[in-house]
């Protein structure tokens, strides 16, 4: 949450700090999208990054995403630019295993942040699971009786 029950994170221009650490022991395993909007203003350099956001795991440290947020990538009908950040959580124990998401400033720019969202992404989880689907159908019918195919395929089409 944002300090004192506010509802975003700020940064002034000039100085570089953490927006947020937080520790995230409510996700399983799985692919998870990473939401936010952020907005800028001042900013001396549209291409350095203003934000900088980091999620890896409590195991041993290993990054599980990393995505910088440049002031040049605002949106100039909303001033807004909206974030969108894929990880993959490897970890099944959450509760053991919980993630570390850090947020930094850097101090290129005045900078706003949303709340972050979590979202999970099943898409993703699914692929495997089609190949694998997939790959099982395609070894029955290679595998099948030459008159059992002839004869399934005669009925699909005459159809």
């Amino acid at each position: 949450m944002p300090p004192d029950g506010a509802g975003e994170w700020t940064a002034a221009k000039g100085e570089p700090k953490y927006l947020l650490q937080a520790t995230v022991d409510e996700l399983s395993i799985g692919w998870y999208n990473i939401q936010a909007q952020a907005q800028f203003a001042d900013a001396a350099d549209g291409k350095t990054p203003a934000l900088i956001f980091d999620v890896y795991s409590s195991e041993s440290g290993i990054p599980l995403a990393h995505a910088d947020v440049r002031p040049a990538e605002v949106d100039p009908a909303t001033r807004t630019v909206n974030i969108s950040i894929p990880f993959y959580n490897p970890y099944f124990d959450k509760w053991n295993f919980p993630l570390y998401v850090d947020v930094r400033s850097t101090g290129v720019a005045s900078a706003r942040l949303s709340w972050l969202l979590f979202e999970p992404n099943p898409a993703e989880i699914y692929k495997p699971v089609l190949v694998w689907g997939a790959l099982i159908l395609g070894l029955t019918v290679w595998f099948a009786d030459e008159r059992f195919v002839r004869t399934l395929a005669s009925r699909l089409w005459r159809r």
